[in-house]
């Protein structure tokens, strides 16, 4: 486990406290300007998956992964649906996508 999954699987749920209820509609209208109705979203690190959840109540197709499992259970759980646990070094979809929703999660990757 390298050093930024170690840290989201311990301070998970400080981190899904500080997160969940962040204001994020100006960002959400900036990115949401480009999409069709139903486009299809993946959610790059999606975290607590709180922006998936805003993506799936405003009628988009959402598919989301985080590394961390921790973050992967819980934000299952809130969205009703499987978020898959898998790092941006292990991507290997064979559908595509309308657009990718990446939120503070570049950062991580080397």
């Amino acid at each position: 486990m390298n050093p930024t999954q170690r840290y989201y699987e311990e301070n998970a749920d400080t981190f899904i406290q500080e997160t969940l209820e962040k204001e994020m509609n100006l960002q959400y209208a900036l990115f949401e300007k480009y999409l069709h109705t139903g486009a299809h979203i993946l959610d790059a690190g999606c975290g607590s998956g709180r922006d998936t959840l805003y993506f799936k109540n405003s009628s988009y197709k959402v598919t989301a992964f985080d590394r961390s499992k921790k973050m992967c259970d819980f934000a299952s759980r809130l969205l009703g649906q499987e978020v898959l646990n898998l790092s941006f070094e292990t991507l290997d979809f064979k559908e595509s996508f309308d657009a990718a929703w990446v939120s503070a999660s570049l950062l991580h990757v080397p």
